[in-house]
């Protein structure tokens, strides 16, 4: 490590324990004093302005009783290429280790010229728009800020509400305390911050992830990408995962579950670990992202898609999120879809989802499919669906979802959104004759605008069976007639929940075919805004799920039912029709 002496100005060089030191945190500015210039001319080198900053935070140390000082300008050869590598991955500790660190901020007045409220230009401040500042703000034990007049405006400590502010940073973690939030909340502070060098947004955050990588100048935002990857190394937090598709940072063809740009992570810092249970660990390889996922299927005219369970949720929200997948045919791979852009809450209740391995696509493979995006309407509805113990030869819906989605339709001037959907599964399993082959359930989902509440509804308006598949056009009527009994009901109530049963969760409904105690249930999630005028919220629908008899409750109005979480096979199901 090669430090100033604060008294003679000269560089020496500590191979072992350095001396306590001082450290200086800067914007650079055009006429900076390189390590070149303090072994060259002297007396040229103290007309530079960067020379006269180095001068002025050494009387600064000296009055601290510090004899050292190391500054990035000068006290690294950036001739070599070896010694900056070496310099970039030591760069955290050294800040860490820094009995003090100076912030000197040339945009800045002092504080008592009283022409203008300098706490504004503190705010405003070029400093906390730069990328190699983070981890400089977030790495000493003890941080003093200064005004280009040298005069000190205050410390960490004393400004944590104005830098939670500005750089949207909890204050809980300006205390050497950051490691504690989560991976996705450390990459949303730097999702607004900018570097001069592209590969230096990602190696100003090795520090913080506590992990170390080869510097390599002219990999462009491959250096990005390699950060995720050896954050992947050292930690199982899923929420990495969790950003926003933009398509201002994303190529349309973009394949894997790494983000491209650390833009794509500025509102992550609501995600945090799911705290049921620990995530299963997961590696990168060649084929991509090996891992192990709950997974929930999607109704889609288009592609076979996964909504995949993360071990990570939003806020304190108790609901985990998910991502949605294409799934390549016949193989165990997959990318990452485009829509919705950000991961979403999905409510499974007690059910038990399938977990399956999956190779999500690696940064250097392309998308053959992304789904074409023509913008989503007010509020949107990702139908799942799971089958249960019943083989479904082929699931289809009216209205026709393309891309698993139903928009919710304004239904009048009253702030009431609402929308039928009917499922039909066929089934080529018969015993006896007992049974039909097709299962159709009708839904209803609804919202309730009242000012800037937003209330979300969902019921099963029916279930049957019958000997043959419903034909488009029948289903199509069978909708329409639905919707416009559930229209007339909500003219006359005035509102959505009249025509639900008071007493219920309006977010979840369950009905029993009584003749063959099969459930057919549904839960909605929370709704999350997924751009500035959507909302989506993801319905989790599961068909013909057996209960055994002496675990159902007699029939009544109130359909009071509780299941059986082992009641899967399929043989259980067919007993019970003899």
């Amino acid at each position: 490590m090669r430090l100033i002496h604060t008294k003679t100005f000269q560089l020496e060089e500590f191979y072992g324990q350095p001396p306590e030191y001082a450290i200086l945190s800067h914007t650079w500015g055009p006429d900076e004093a390189t390590y070149q210039d303090w072994q060259g001319n002297l007396e040229l080198m103290k007309l530079k302005k960067g020379h006269q900053k180095i001068r002025r935070v050494c009387e600064q140390a000296r009055k601290d009783g510090l004899m050292y000082l190391w500054c990035d300008t000068n006290c690294i050869d950036k001739s070599s290429s070896s010694e900056v590598s070496e310099a970039l991955n030591a760069m955290f500790s050294w800040y860490k280790n820094a009995s003090v660190c100076y912030v000197y901020l040339s945009d800045v007045a002092p504080i008592d010229t009283g022409a203008f409220d300098p706490m504004v230009q503190f705010r405003q401040s070029r400093w906390f728009t730069r990328g190699w500042t983070l981890p400089e703000l977030l790495a000493p034990t003890s941080v003093v800020f200064f005004a280009n007049d040298w005069t000190t405006i205050g410390t960490r400590k004393t400004l944590a509400n104005t830098i939670s502010f500005v750089t949207k940073i909890d204050q809980q973690y300006l205390d050497c305390t950051f490691y504690k939030a989560s991976i996705g909340e450390r990459m949303s502070w730097l999702s607004k911050r900018e570097t001069e060098r592209v590969e230096d947004i990602a190696y100003c955050m090795l520090g913080i992830f506590d992990i170390n990588m080869q510097i390599i100048y002219g990999e462009g935002m491959r250096a990005f990408i390699r950060l995720q990857e050896e954050i992947i190394r050292v930690s199982n937090d899923q929420t990495l995962f969790c950003w926003a598709w933009d398509e201002r940072y994303v190529p349309h063809d973009w394949a894997s579950i790494l983000s491209p740009s650390p833009k794509t992570f500025v509102d992550s810092s609501i995600y945090t670990e799911w705290p049921v249970h620990e995530a299963k660990t997961y590696t990168m390889t060649n084929a991509g992202l090996s891992i192990r996922l709950p997974i929930m299927n999607t109704i889609t005219e288009s592609v076979e898609q996964w909504l995949v369970l993360l071990n990570a949720r939003r806020d304190s929200e108790n609901q985990q999120v998910a991502l949605l997948l294409n799934r390549l045919p016949g193989k165990d791979r997959c990318t990452r879809n485009r829509t919705p852009p950000c991961p979403v809450p999905v409510l499974t209740g007690s059910t038990k989802l399938r977990e399956e391995n999956m190779f999500i696509a690696g940064s250097r493979e392309r998308a053959s499919y992304q789904p074409d995006f023509h913008g989503y309407g007010n509020y949107e509805i990702l139908v799942t669906l799971d089958s249960g113990a019943i083989p479904y030869d082929s699931i289809t819906s009216c209205p026709r979802l393309e891309s698993g989605t139903i928009s919710l339709q304004s239904w009048d001037q009253a702030g009431h959104y609402g929308r039928v959907l009917a499922i039909q599964g066929m089934q080529s399993i018969k015993k006896n004759e007992k049974r039909a082959s097709v299962f159709i359930a009708t839904l209803v989902f609804g919202i309730e605008v009242i000012g800037s509440k937003i209330e979300w509804f969902c019921k099963i308006r029916g279930i049957q069976e019958s000997s043959s598949a419903f034909s488009n056009s029948t289903l199509e009527e069978a909708v329409y007639e639905e919707e416009q009994d559930i229209r007339s009901q909500l003219a006359r109530t005035g509102h959505w929940r009249a025509i639900f049963d008071q007493e219920k969760d309006t977010t979840s409904d369950t009905v029993r075919k009584h003749e063959i105690d099969l459930l057919t249930s549904v839960s909605l999630s929370s709704g999350v805004r997924i751009s500035a005028s959507s909302m989506m919220a993801v319905a989790h629908l599961q068909l013909a799920h057996i209960v055994k008899p002496a675990e159902v409750a007699p029939w009544d109005d109130g359909h009071k039912f509780r299941t059986a979480d082992g009641a899967k096979d399929l043989s259980r199901w067919l007993s019970a029709l003899e």
